[in-house]
């Protein structure tokens, strides 16, 4: 049997309140590399990164759903569509 790579479906949060969802293998390496590449401000999400640590804010990043690495695309789109719906931005 094939065993295959967990990866997750992960949310940023700025006070308990989703504005990201991505997918990744290692979430505090990928919550470090979001702070790390937030210098750049070159999206929103750089800029509310940046926001969220200059004034001191909570930033977490918390983990919405597994899946296989070969789902991962599809899980983080179903996943993005039901938040959407919830009404998050």
């Amino acid at each position: 049997m094939r065993k295959y790579k967990i990866k997750y479906i992960y949310a940023l949060t700025d006070n308990g309140l989703i504005f990201y969802i991505g997918q990744t293998v290692d979430v505090n390496k990928r919550l470090k590399a979001h702070i790390a590449n937030s210098f750049n401000l070159s999206d929103k999400k750089d800029r509310l990164i940046q926001d969220i640590l200059f004034r001191q804010r909570k930033l977490e990043v918390v983990i919405l759903k597994e899946c296989k690495e070969r789902n991962a695309l599809e899980v983080e789109k179903e996943t993005i569509k039901e938040y959407l719906s919830k009404g998050c931005n």
